[in-house]
C-alpha cells in the first residue's frame, strides 16, 4: 500500500468510524426515547390492572397489600384511602411523595406525570366499599442514554467500531421483540400477583366458606329452605372464584375418574336456575346418548358453571341459555349457547386468554379456566357466533382414560 493509498484508507476509515459513532448515538437516543415511552405505557397498563384487581379482591388497602403488589410488579404502589390516609409498604422519599400527591391531586385518570427521576400514574379504586380510594404507581424514570453506554462509544476507534456494530445489531433484534415482551411482562406480572394472592387467600376464604355451607345446608332442611339455598349458592360462588384463581395461576393435573356428565349438568342446572331466573334467563338442558366421560368432576362442574354464567351475562335483557350434550363413540360433545350480541372479532381471536375481558368489571379468568381444563382433559373447545345474534362455546371430552 502506497503512502497515498494509506492516507485515503485512513481518511475513509476515520469517516466510517465517525459515521458509525454518530449513528450509534442517534440510535441509542431514539431507543432511549422509545424505552421511556414504552415504560410510561407499561406503567399506565400495570397501574390500571392493579387498581382493577385491588377493587375486585375487596381486601383492606393496607401497606402490606401495597407491598405485595409492588414486589410482584417491580414498581412502587401506594393507596389513597377515602378518609385521606395514604398507605405504602415502606417510607417513600420526599421526591416520591411530592410526585405521588401531585399525580393524585392534579393528574387526570391514567395520565403519567414525571419529575427528573420518577414517573407516576393514578387510578381510582371504585369497587365494593372502596369508593373514593385511589391507587398510585411509581416507577423510576429510565435514562435516555446510560452512562455505561456513553463510556463504550468513546473507546479507541477500533473497539468503538465493533461495539457500535454490535450495539446496532442487538438493538435491531431487541426492537423486533419489544412489543411482544411488553405484553408478556404485563401478563406475567398479573399472573404472579394472582398466584400469590390466590394462594394466601385460599385458606382464609375456604374455611369460613365451608362453615357457611354447613349452616346453609342446615337451613335448607328446615322452614327457611329458600334462604338456605341462597346462602349456599353465594358461598359456593366465593369458593368457585378462589378455585378459578388457583387453577389459572398454578394449574395442576386433573384428578381423573369416570364422570356422568348428564347427571352433573342436571344437578348444576338445578342449583343455578334460581340465579338465572333472577336475571330473567331460562336454562334449557338437552341430552342425547351415553354422556359418561373421563375427567375431574370438580373442574368440569366449574367449566359448565362458568359457561352458563357467561351466557346469562351476555343477555342483560333476558333470554334462553341452551346447554346441549351429545354422547359420541369417543366421548361427549357439548355446547352452551346464548341469544346475546355475540363475540367481537377480538374476543374470538383472544378466546381463552387470561385477563382478557370485554365485560365491564370482568377479570378475564372464566374462559381461560374453561379452555385450560378442557385441554387438560385431552379435549378441545372453541367459540363462534350464531348468525345475526347469539354465540356458542363448543367442545369435546373424551370417554377414554388415556386422555388423562
Amino acid at each position: 500500500m502506497t503512502a497515498l493509498e494509506g492516507k485515503v484508507f485512513s481518511q475513509y476509515l476515520l469517516s466510517q468510524i465517525l459515521l458509525i459513532l454518530v449513528a450509534g448515538v442517534l440510535v441509542l437516543w431514539w431507543s432511549g426515547q422509545m424505552r421511556v415511552s414504552e415504560e410510561r405505557r407499561s406503567l399506565r397498563e400495570v397501574g390500571e390492572s392493579q387498581a382493577q384487581l385491588a377493587g375486585d379482591l375487596r381486601l383492606p388497602l393496607s401497606g402490606e397489600l401495597a407491598g405485595h403488589f409492588g414486589s410482584l410488579s417491580g414498581i412502587e404502589i401506594g393507596f389513597l384511602l377515602p378518609d385521606g390516609g395514604f398507605r405504602t409498604a415502606k417510607k417513600w422519599s420526599e421526591d416520591e411523595l411530592n410526585l405521588a400527591w401531585r399525580t393524585l391531586e392534579n393528574g387526570q385518570e391514567g395520565e403519567v406525570l414525571s419529575d427528573a427521576d420518577w414517573m407516576a400514574v393514578a387510578f381510582p379504586i371504585a369497587a365494593g366499599d372502596q369508593g373514593g380510594a385511589k391507587l398510585v404507581a411509581l416507577q423510576r424514570k429510565p435514562r435516555v442514554l446510560a452512562m455505561g453506554t456513553r463510556r463504550e462509544i468513546v473507546w479507541p476507534v477500533g473497539i468503538a467500531v465493533a461495539l457500535a456494530l454490535g450495539s446496532a445489531f442487538a438493538l435491531a433484534r431487541s426492537r423486533a421483540r419489544l412489543a411482544a415482551e411488553q405484553e408478556r411482562r404485563k401478563a406475567a406480572e398479573q399472573m404472579a400477583l394472582l398466584g400469590k394472592m390466590a394462594t394466601s387467600m385460599a385458606h382464609e376464604v375456604k374455611n369460613p366458606a365451608a362453615a357457611i355451607l354447613m349452616q346453609a345446608r342446615t337451613l335448607e332442611g328446615g322452614a327457611q329452605a329458600e334462604v338456605g339455598q341462597m346462602i349456599r349458592d353465594d358461598a359456593e360462588e366465593i369458593v368457585s372464584l378462589v378455585n378459578q384463581w388457583l387453577f389459572v395461576a398454578r394449574p395442576e393435573p386433573p384428578k381423573m375418574g369416570e364422570v356422568d356428565l348428564g347427571a352433573l349438568l342436571e344437578e348444576l342446572v338445578k342449583r343455578v336456575e334460581a340465579w338465572a331466573r333472577y336475571h330473567r334467563c331460562e336454562l334449557k338442558l338437552q341430552q342425547e346418548g351415553d354422556l359418561r366421560c373421563w375427567g375431574d368432576r370438580t373442574r368440569l362442574e366449574q367449566v359448565f358453571r362458568n359457561l352458563i354464567q357467561n351466557a346469562v351475562q351476555a343477555m342483560p335483557g333476558g333470554g334462553t341459555v341452551t346447554i346441549n350434550l351429545v354422547g359420541t363413540g369417543d366421548g361427549v360433545s357439548f355446547s352452551v349457547a346464548d341469544a346475546g350480541e355475540g363475540f367481537s372479532a377480538k374476543a374470538l381471536q383472544s378466546f381463552g386468554e387470561a385477563f382478557y375481558s370485554e365485560r365491564e368489571g370482568g377479570i378475564g379468568l372464566g374462559l381461560a379456566l374453561v379452555k385450560g381444563v378442557v385441554e387438560a382433559h385431552g379435549g378441545a373447545v372453541t367459540a363462534r357466533n350464531l348468525g345475526e345474534s347469539g354465540a356458542s362455546v363448543e367442545g369435546t371430552l373424551s370417554r377414554r382414560e388415556k386422555a388423562a
